[in-house]
């Protein structure tokens, strides 16, 4: 039973992970209603003196041929007649006979007909013009032709002429619809119409919406001015709530309802006679107006009362009604996630907290986004892939959060192993240090085999295996300096070794000394320190303990621009990520520097052929089996970066690949019944899904160089993505840099600038990863490429262009063709194309590696070698792995 004191000291903890939640929360409750951006216009009681109105449902339009039917339009009118006495219309001839409906509402009718350069159309609806003025007394204005100035469709004295003809078949008033401007353009029109017909629309001449309603009322006055004997009426004027934005005029929802209930305040006290575009939102104007053509409505297509009428606008209506009840849930989660981390400091628990809160609303927001948006079936499928691509990276930014707060904020690691020598009381167990070469340089070889033999432990074999070698010129050296050393060197050559260094390796194990308690794995590259067996071998005295695993390390990469980003990206996981995985025995086990217990080894079937990552492999093979691994953050040997940027590349898709060959092999044991704890299942999954995003972003960028060109050839039908979501995106990928920037500052032992290098080289070896990854999913056949390390013929050869080279010209080539077509105003095309440049920056960081000025990077040491006898020489590796290919 816990004492009074511990009692209240749990309970001292809970409140302080209580306090740190709800910070979390009111964060970032502070923030949303910031963002959202109150208004308060005057209220409205919802009616207005007349609205125009094209009663075409989704899936109708003039285009298709497609009418309201009379039941349809009599619903709407029946909708319309708390919030109006008077609608317009603009044609005579498409669908039911309006004036007839309307009047059993008790709505009066400004009838229209629609004039254009069908000359035979233009007179069937001044035909029906005029029959509806005839039959129907609830017509009381006619309109004849709506902006036909403006569209440039007749002659003027066309125009007058049908003006006139109209006048003198009926005695109610007559006017044609143009804006404002064009009424003043031509004064001619006047003297043929009973009343000026403005339109005034803020939005088209890019308006801001706090100055709309004063412009429309100064462009009325003008307009009176200008013919003082006549009665003027606004027949159109309002604001869309969705679209793109003209200079200053921004389509919003709230900025709708803002001017509509602005403008009619004002427009009551001054007796203003008016009509508000429109009834409701026609998805088909998005054909002759482009985006912003079907948001015009007071209620949406779909018959659902759009504007708020009283109170505060929202830039997202109703926000709090999702936002509070969300931000509960997650402070219940932030008080569990603050008391399961209370290991960490109380600003890694906030952070952690409040990137779940922000997440939430960032779910949140994307759901309201899109209310109220028609967009095509394309953008809608665009919108989606984006989407999905934005929810896998903030899970991949979740992931890298995750380990760089439990790297940065952890007080003190609990599995934090340094030097442990032998116990002195106990015999010295034998190592068999196994070096598996293929196509390497005999100098380079050599010199690693040297810095092996000064290695300070009195039992001791090293085994090297050559696999696949062609050039007999190139082992024959190392086989002679070997032959000099027979104390503890041997020496095979495998002209044909199936699964090239994983059945050298399974070959090394056959040949090991029966009395080897312990195998350790070198690169052909690594110089070892002396001390490294005589450091960490007492690891080994716990029975439990299979892999003592050292981190690698460079050498010679200071003056070489390339080997020295590749230096420090490599650093990055190695001082982070390896101490984050140590902390819950999850180790990526690396196949250089690595130690393994030789019964833990020969229980476990070997070195897995089927996989191009052995070594990670038979780590979690032996993590499976109950086996601790152990890190030890101390550099015992040092290798040689890849040589050029086409080996590194090569390097990271072997990686990449052999990755997805052990998810998929090991399916069962992550996701299935096994040894695996809970944390070691994450780390194995996790923490190869930046890796996966990686692959999804080489279809998006597949998907978005398509989109784009449709952009360009059909912009009314092929629209840019919301830019909200491409910002979050940016906005996803600066955080995982400030992410990696703060763990570079803290934990690893470079300058500002060579963080910068490790970043850019990161980003580089995007594609490579892609493509390895999608290589490794769809099952293609793998074969091991040995990464090239030393010599200076690379460097003299000819540089090719990276595959990456065509990635950046095509996305760079639709930034720039997005940019001429739509200008930098726009919003939409803006952001489309910032995304379209973030996503061609890896693809332009591998091409600058790929030609980048390259320093001096000194050679292995040449080390002499004498010929001497020949050695045992094996012709195949007949061992199988007991995993199976």
């Amino acid at each position: 039973m816990r004492s009074p004191l511990a009692f209240l000291a749990a309970l001292g903890r809970l409140f302080v992970d209580l306090g740190l939640a709800l910070s979390a929360c009111a964060i970032v409750l502070v923030a949303w209603s910031a963002l959202e951006r109150p208004i308060t216009p005057p209220d409205w009681d919802g009616r207005v003196p007349g609205v125009t109105y094209s009663g075409y449902r989704p899936g109708q339009g003039p285009a298709q041929q497609r009418y309201p039917g009379a039941e349809e339009v009599a619903q709407d009118m029946a909708l319309l007649a708390p919030h109006t006495r008077r609608v317009r219309t603009y044609s005579s001839t498409e669908g039911p006979d309006v004036p007839e409906i309307a009047a059993r509402h008790g709505l009066d009718v400004m009838a229209g007909a629609w004039l254009g350069k069908d000359r035979a159309k233009n007179e069937r609806e001044l035909q029906g013009l005029m029959r509806q003025a005839s039959e129907h007394r609830n017509v009381s204005r006619l309109i004849v032709g709506n902006e036909v100035m403006l569209r440039e469709d007749l002659a003027e004295a066309e125009l007058i002429a049908a003006l006139d003809r109209v006048r003198r078949s009926t005695r109610k008033p007559v006017s044609t619809a143009d804006t404002w401007h064009m009424w003043l353009q031509h004064p001619k029109l006047a003297a043929h119409v009973d009343f000026i017909a403005i339109h005034i629309l803020p939005y088209w001449e890019g308006v801001k919406i706090e100055e709309a309603a004063a412009y429309t009322l100064e462009r009325l006055k003008r307009v009176k001015a200008a013919y003082p004997n006549k009665p003027v009426v606004i027949t159109e004027t309002g604001w869309p709530s969705h679209g793109d934005v003209q200079w200053d005029a921004i389509p919003t929802p709230q900025a709708q309802a803002r001017y509509l209930r602005e403008f009619i305040a004002r427009a009551r006290s001054l007796g203003i006679d008016y009509y508000v575009i429109e009834a409701f939102d026609g998805q088909w104007k998005r054909d002759e107006e482009g985006r912003p053509g079907p948001y015009w409505g007071l209620f949406d297509a779909f018959r659902q009362w759009k504007i708020p009428t009283e109170g505060p606008l929202w830039v997202h209506q109703g926000w709090q009604d999702r936002v509070v009840p969300a931000l509960g849930c997650v402070l219940a989660l932030g008080v569990l996630l603050s008391w399961r981390f209370r290991r960490w400091h109380w600003w890694a628990r906030l952070s952690a907290v409040l990137a779940v809160a922000a997440g939430t609303s960032f779910v949140l927001w994307r759901g309201m986004a899109g209310v109220g948006s028609y967009a095509p079936v394309q953008s809608t499928l665009i919108d989606a892939a984006l989407a999905g691509l934005l929810l896998v990276s903030l899970l991949v930014f979740a992931v890298q959060l995750i380990e760089a707060l439990d790297v940065l904020g952890t007080r003190r690691w609990r599995r934090a192993f340094a030097a442990t020598p032998w116990p002195d009381e106990r015999p010295v167990p034998m190592v068999s240090l196994h070096v598996a070469i293929s196509n390497e340089p005999p100098d380079m070889v050599i010199a690693t085999l040297e810095s092996l033999r000064r290695l300070d432990w009195p039992a001791l074999e090293v085994l090297v295996i050559d696999n696949n070698t062609a050039n007999e010129a190139l082992w024959r050296p190392v086989q002679a300096w070997i032959a000099q050393h027979p104390e503890r060197f041997r020496f095979w050559t495998l002209p044909a070794c199936e699964g090239f260094k994983a059945g050298a390796l399974n070959f090394a194990l056959a040949q090991t000394d029966p009395h080897a308690e312990v195998i350790g794995i070198v690169d052909a590259d690594y110089q070892v320190e002396p001390f490294w067996l005589r450091e960490v071998m007492g690891h080994f005295a716990s029975p439990e303990v299979a892999v003592v695993q050292a981190p690698q390390a460079h050498r010679d990469y200071e003056s070489d621009l390339l080997a020295r980003s590749a230096n420090w990206e490599f650093e990055g996981f190695f001082r982070a990520g390896m101490h984050h995985r140590n902390e819950r025995n999850a180790i990526i086990q690396h196949g250089t520097m690595c130690l393994v217990r030789t019964s833990a080894l020969r229980d476990a079937g070997g070195w897995g052929q089927w996989t191009l990552c052995e070594d990670t492999e038979l780590g979690l093979r032996l993590l499976t089996r109950g086996w601790e691994l152990r890190y030890v953050d101390r550099v015992y040997g040092r290798g040689l970066t890849p040589e050029n940027f086409a080996a590194l590349r090569s390097q990271r898709r072997r990686w990449a690949l052999g990755a997805m060959q052990i998810l998929k092999g090991h399916a069962g044991a992550l996701c299935g019944r096994s040894q695996l704890t809970l944390a070691q299942r994450y780390h194995f999954v996790a923490g190869w899904l930046p890796w996966l995003q990686e692959a999804l972003q080489v279809a998006v960028m597949l998907t978005s160089v398509c989109w784009t060109l449709g952009m360009l050839l059909w912009p009314r039908y092929i629209e840019p993505p919301i830019p909200g979501t491409l910002a979050l995106m940016l906005a996803v990928v600066l955080g995982r840099t400030a992410i990696g920037a703060a763990v570079y500052a803290t934990k690893v032992r470079c300058t500002w600038r060579e963080s910068l290098e490790a970043a850019i080289a990161s980003m580089a070896l995007n594609y490579a990863v892609a493509c390895g990854v999608w290589a490794g999913l769809l099952g293609r056949h793998a074969r091991f490429i040995v990464t090239a390390k030393a010599g200076a013929s690379a460097r003299r050869g000819r540089r090719r262009l990276p595959p990456e080279a065509k990635w950046a010209l095509a996305l760079l080539v639709a930034a720039i063709a997005t940019l001429i077509q739509n200008g930098v105003d726009a919003p939409e095309p803006l952001c489309w194309a910032v995304a379209l440049v973030v996503m061609a920056l890896p693809h332009c960081a591998a091409l600058w590696l790929s030609f980048a000025p390259r320093g001096g990077r000194p050679g292995p040491h040449p080390v002499g070698a004498s010929q001497g006898k020949s050695l045992p020489a094996a012709t195949d590796c007949a061992l199988p792995s007991s995993t199976g290919q």
